[in-house]
């Protein structure tokens, strides 16, 4: 297992976020008067915490992971490989060393080294790992997608200074400098607020969405170096991804951040567990055949995240069923509508269209996004409105779905659209609310159809106008 280090800067790139299970056979279980830290039987959550010292791969770092370490160190388990991620400070050896480390981070001492886990290979198939200090206290944030997880999980409280608040009441809670750029592209003003802050602030970590990666590193990657800041990247436009970056920064972070996250994980495993109870029987041409939209009237690319939400609950991507628009919205970002008879060819049950979208005042402000969505005419000077008139879709499954709201819930919604027999939109909307009453921080007092905009669909459009 090698690191992928760039001078003194280590840079994790968490692609696909997801610590791999190790099957049963390779499972250890070692009990003793029925004390639960004596337990050194793996974990079968689909998502680990990614820092090594988690020996047993489940969501948090405890006494059950100094037990493995020092059954290891007692010659009780022959092979300490079946546990990699004992090995606690990635010396590839299990040493008292490890085991120390993993009692403090057990303890959640201030000043622990850690070395945070990118299951996803670099360009030479290696592993991943980058070394941090926890807690994380003072981070700067960049991209929308990496935003949201941070702030639902009460990361905001650790923002340093952020570049720009695209959603400024679903992000009231991110404090720090404001370093006046933008949230889709920094600037070289904004660079340097960045540099001249650090001099004083000295931030202990930058984060940002995989979609950005290469501007950083590409551009302001030196700048970083020198500065000894390291880089944690993770896919957050991905909801597996998107889970991770809630779990293991709200380890990092600490305190409320890490409860937190844990329930991020578990209300995302919830959701998941509901999709495969739904669909884990059907064939491919039984699972319902969607569309994805975004940016009002785009047709999202064949390998674009939202396409990704869609397989995730449960349904088939419209591509892999008409080779013809395969071979024309090949690539990763969308194409904007330039006819109204853009959709009128697609054979599609359901349309999943993704619009990022602030938290509102009231009701009527509700009322108008919902309007607006329909009815805003692209760079083309088309609407979704016309979209679905030229289209033979069945338009009660024709549905905006907000994509700065939760992973979990974005995939909820999604399957709701997808299956609306066996998953309601009341289901989807039990989601929404447990976020809100287990005081997630943007949502915390909120109420749904008045401060936070869900779902709505062509229906709910026309009951309105």
């Amino acid at each position: 297992m090698v690191k992928f280090m760039d001078k003194n800067l280590t840079i994790v790139v968490a692609i696909i976020a997801v610590v791999a299970v190790v099957g049963a056979s390779a499972a250890i279980v070692l009990t003793k008067d029925g004390d639960k830290d004596k337990d050194v039987s793996k974990s079968d959550v689909r998502y680990a915490l990614q820092i090594m010292g988690n020996a047993n791969e489940d969501t948090t770092i405890d006494g059950k992971d100094v037990t493995i370490i020092e059954e290891i160190l007692n010659g009780n388990i022959a092979d300490w490989k079946e546990y990699p991620y004992a090995d606690a400070n990635d010396d590839g050896k299990i040493t008292d060393d490890d085991l120390q480390i993993v009692k403090n981070l057990r303890d959640r001492k201030t000043g622990t080294t850690v070395y945070i886990v990118n299951t996803s290979p670099d360009d030479k198939g290696n592993e991943v790992r980058t070394k941090a200090v926890y807690p994380l206290t003072k981070i700067v944030p960049y991209g929308v997608n990496i935003v949201e997880p941070i702030v639902s999980i009460d990361g905001g409280r650790c923002v340093a200074a952020y570049f720009a608040k695209g959603y400024p009441h679903q992000e009231a809670s991110m404090n720090g400098i404001d370093l006046k750029g933008g949230s889709r592209t920094i600037g070289d003003a904004a660079w340097k607020n960045f540099t001249e802050a650090d001099a004083t602030t000295h931030f202990d970590a930058f984060i940002l969405t995989y979609d950005a990666r290469a501007q950083i590193l590409d551009t302001y990657k030196e700048d970083l170096n020198t500065a000894g800041i390291p880089i944690i990247c993770y896919p957050a436009a991905n909801p597996d991804g998107e889970a991770s970056a809630a779990l293991t920064l709200g380890f990092m972070f600490g305190g409320n951040s890490e409860k937190l996250g844990q329930k991020y994980a578990e209300i995302y495993e919830n959701v998941l567990d509901k999709i495969s109870a739904t669909t884990k029987d059907m064939t491919d041409d039984q699972k319902t055949v969607y569309l994805a939209m975004t940016m009002y009237a785009s047709i999202c690319q064949n390998d674009s995240t939202y396409n990704t939400i869609g397989n995730i609950a449960g349904g088939r991507a419209y591509y892999t069923t008409d080779g013809p628009f395969k071979e024309k919205y090949k690539g990763t970002s969308s194409t904007a509508s330039a006819s109204v008879e853009a959709l009128s060819e697609i054979k599609t049950t359901a349309i999943l269209n993704y619009r990022s979208l602030d938290q509102t005042e009231n009701a009527d402000e509700v009322k108008e996004t919902m309007i607006e969505s329909f009815t805003h005419e692209n760079s083309k000077g088309i609407s979704f409105e016309e979209l679905l008139d030229k289209s033979t879709v069945d338009k009660s499954r024709a549905y905006f779905i907000n994509n700065t709201l939760p992973a979990p819930v974005r995939v909820a919604y999604s399957a709701a659209v997808l299956y609306p027999d066996q998953i309601t939109m009341d289901w989807a909307k039990s989601i929404m609310q447990e976020f809100i009453d287990e005081e997630f921080t943007p949502f915390k007092g909120k109420t749904i159809g008045t401060n936070i905009i869900t779902a709505f669909s062509y229906s709910d459009y026309k009951a309105l106008s």
